[in-house]
């Protein structure tokens, strides 16, 4: 049960962080359809865009580990 108090801050802040990545998106369809370049929206969205899709909490196990620990 404590974990899952930890893990708390990390899910809300990811949910949040998933919920920009929409917004993300439309700055990109937005530059195209107002006669912007689209290729430098997407060049300046894209070092916020990879890390927060990939973001992943450090104490996160994989399946397999999980699976591991279980059966030890």
């Amino acid at each position: 049960m404590p974990e899952r108090r930890r893990a708390l801050p990390f899910i809300i802040l990811r949910s949040t962080l998933f919920a920009i990545l929409p917004g993300m998106e439309f700055a990109l369809l937005a530059a195209a359809e107002t006669g912007g370049d689209a290729r430098v929206a997407q060049a300046a969205l894209m070092p916020w865009f990879v890390p927060t899709l990939m973001w992943k909490h450090p104490d996160a196990r994989s399946a397999t580990q999980r699976r591991a620990m279980l059966a030890a």
